[in-house]
């Protein structure tokens, strides 16, 4: 539903989502220990993004929601 609601709104827009269900379904604790190591994987490609593709920083926006929030 969020990538749709994106594309209504901004339809030039690239989306990309971050599919770590398996490791935020787990026991609370355990997954908040993951979103250290999923958000430096997230870091590493928008920084990527940034260096080769030469993709402007105040072009790339983060959304999460809960613990998703925390990765971004």
């Amino acid at each position: 539903k969020l990538v749709s609601a994106l594309y209504e709104r901004e339809p030039n827009a690239n989306v990309i989502v971050v599919d770590w269900l398996n490791r935020a379904n787990q026991h609370y604790p355990t997954s908040a220990a993951y979103t250290k190591l999923v958000g430096r994987d997230v870091a590493k490609f928008v920084t990527w993004l940034q260096n080769e593709l030469q993709l402007p920083w105040d072009k790339i926006y983060l959304l999460g929601y809960s613990l998703g929030a925390h990765v971004a």
